[in-house]
């Protein structure tokens, strides 16, 4: 199964001086602090945190698939008894 991209926006929290990133996951919203005013001073460097996150929650989600043929090889190594006779297919 392949994961949609992340899309989402980076917005400017005025009343906590902190870069946002926002996107949608299904019909939730979802949110992470970027950085602060002082950390992040432009726009560009929080798109740029912004991209690096996105990549980095891509890898996790991929992480997270898990495939028939894993869980077959997982069972076989660690779940199928050891004796012929009873290991059969």
């Amino acid at each position: 199964m392949r994961r949609a991209k992340v899309k989402g926006c980076v917005v400017f929290n005025r009343s906590r001086a902190t870069w946002n990133f926002l996107w949608r996951e299904g019909k939730k919203r979802k949110s992470v602090k970027l950085g602060t005013l002082a950390d992040l001073p432009t726009k560009v460097e929080a798109l740029e945190k912004a991209e690096a996150f996105k990549r980095d929650y891509r890898l996790q989600q991929e992480r997270a698939v898990v495939t028939v043929r894993k869980m077959v090889e997982w069972y076989r190594a660690e779940k199928m008894p050891r004796r012929w006779d009873t290991r059969r297919m």
